[in-house]
């Protein structure tokens, strides 16, 4: 015999899911909760799986949405697990150290780079145009850079790589 629920019903499984996932059910240790990403990550996969299946999402309400109940679900997990610890920013000094280091054309061109980076990822809301969807951080690749020597391109493997007066980034 084969019942077949319906997708609120399996939501709301999805959530006493999520809530063992939380107090450690399926582990020997139970110390404290788990990580409101990690639960958010379990749910995530036996989504996946429904989807596989050719099955309706169980996360999701009839409009698409995140279901209220994971949605506040979430929300208390993340409220009442510990605060994001920040990391520390990368100090100036090591950027001038960078610049230092120019025992050789390629150091320096690197240097160069390094600190053009840092520029670019810490201005880009100022300097940079994205639309809404492009606005995640994407990773600088050499492929992306054009280096320029008195307005004439100068290909990665040109000897005259560190002489270029001009730098472009290139869009993804």
């Amino acid at each position: 015999m084969t019942t077949t629920l319906t997708n609120s019903t399996r939501t709301r499984l999805l959530s006493v899911f999520a809530q063992s996932i939380r107090n450690s059910d399926f582990s020997k240790h139970n110390d404290s909760p788990v990580a409101a990403s990690t639960c958010r990550h379990t749910v995530d996969c036996v989504a996946q799986t429904f989807r596989n299946q050719q099955k309706d999402d169980p996360r999701f309400d009839s409009s698409g949405k995140l279901s209220r109940i994971l949605s506040r679900q979430y929300a208390s997990y993340k409220n009442a697990g510990p605060p994001t610890k920040q990391q520390k920013a990368v100090p100036v000094s090591l950027l001038k150290k960078v610049v230092e280091v120019r025992n050789t054309a390629r150091n320096k061109a690197f240097g160069e780079v390094i600190v053009g980076a840092f520029f670019y990822a810490m201005r880009s809301c100022d300097y940079l145009f994205a639309t809404a969807s492009e606005r995640k951080t994407k990773r600088l690749k050499l492929k992306n850079l054009r280096f320029f020597c008195n307005g004439r391109l100068i290909q990665h493997w040109d000897p005259l790589l560190p002489s270029s007066d001009f730098v472009t980034v290139k869009q993804w």
